[in-house]
């Protein structure tokens, strides 16, 4: 009988339980239209290709809106005149691949309703460090608040946005000293975290660690479920309803560990979805996903939550259907 590893799971078991394109058949249609919609992102006004820092892959796409938005635009009242909401995007890719040119994909539905879409790109663990990455996209986020307003974006209305990885990487904005970064106060309003990970030591345990290297420190060190957040904001947590097992649990742990701190906004299992096109909810004007980021995208910054109680508008407590990376060839495409 196999030894467990992690919980109930053996080594095989938890290794499918992060192998995302194995619970995914069909994961590279979603990528390809994920691609496809970022490159219909192309012709959106705004600045590509800036270079934030000394790396090479330190630089980012901006996407406007095609016109300035309207001051009387209802979900737009009360911001500074101007400059524009941004959603600043942090993407997937099992923190080893994925690039900011097929991180557009929610872009023109963001401009349509006059917020900016930032797509950050950064070197990722196969590039640098897993320490020097979390660092990178931290210097990232400082980045686009120190000089955002230079393109009509506004520093006081910045939410952060990351998928499965990215998730984690998001959350490592969450826990920073953000002094360390010549800031007096944080470089963000809001955050989303969608289909992420909130505690890296299964990670560790699997198979995706013989690329990543993590041990026990990096464990203690980036993992939201062993860290107190420095940054109280409101932040909507979901994930897909056919995301395995195990990217549940990890959603409704970082849930659950948001709730403690009075930040969690919302969390929603997202009906009908896996792990790939979850996110592609973003670029649906209709979906729950996208009114909850365009909700935080316009709430004055600060502002407590419905209750007055906190950041948190909401009690968190909403589920709104009840209750990830791979093999073979595809392995670097993993979120």
């Amino acid at each position: 009988m196999s030894a467990f590893v992690f919980d109930r799971y053996t080594q095989e078991a938890l290794d499918a339980q992060y192998n995302n394109q194995l619970a995914c058949p069909g994961f590279r249609d979603t990528l390809a239209q994920g691609t496809a919609l970022s490159a219909a992102a192309a012709g959106l006004p705004g600045a590509r290709d800036i270079a934030w820092g000394p790396h090479p892959l330190e630089r980012l796409d901006i996407y406007g809106p095609p016109r300035p938005a309207k001051s009387g635009d209802a979900a737009l009242q009360g911001l500074q005149p101007g400059l524009l909401p941004v959603l600043l995007f942090v993407h997937g890719g099992a923190w080893l691949t994925q690039e900011k040119e097929d991180s557009a994909f929610g872009a023109q539905a963001f401009a349509d309703h006059g917020c900016m879409w930032v797509a950050l790109g950064f070197p990722d663990a196969s590039d640098v460090a897993f320490a020097d990455m979390v660092a990178s996209v931290r210097r990232g986020i400082a980045w686009v608040h120190a000089h955002i307003a230079e393109q009509g974006g506004d520093p006081q209305r910045i939410v952060l946005a990351g998928h499965s990885s990215g998730t984690h990487l998001v959350s490592q904005a969450l826990t920073h000293d953000w002094t360390a970064e010549g800031l007096t106060t944080p470089p963000f309003h809001g955050a989303l975290m969608v289909s992420g990970l909130s505690d890296l030591e299964p990670v560790r345990l699997s198979y995706r660690n013989t690329r990543l290297n993590l041990d026990a420190a990096h464990v203690r060190s980036y993992s939201l479920a062993h860290a107190e957040p420095t940054v109280r904001v409101p932040v909507v947590v979901a994930v897909a309803e056919r995301d395995t097992d195990e990217f549940r649990r990890q959603a409704r742990a970082m849930a659950d560990r948001l709730r403690d701190f009075d930040m969690l906004a919302d969390f929603d299992v997202v009906p009908d979805r896996h792990h790939f096109d979850v996110i592609l909810d973003l670029a649906d004007p209709g979906s729950k996903l996208f009114r909850d980021t365009l909700a935080l995208l316009t709430r004055s910054a600060g502002s407590g939550g419905d209750d007055g109680g906190g950041p948190g508008s909401r009690s968190g407590d909403a589920d709104s259907s009840g209750d990830a990376d791979s093999s073979g060839d595809d392995r670097n495409r993993q979120p």
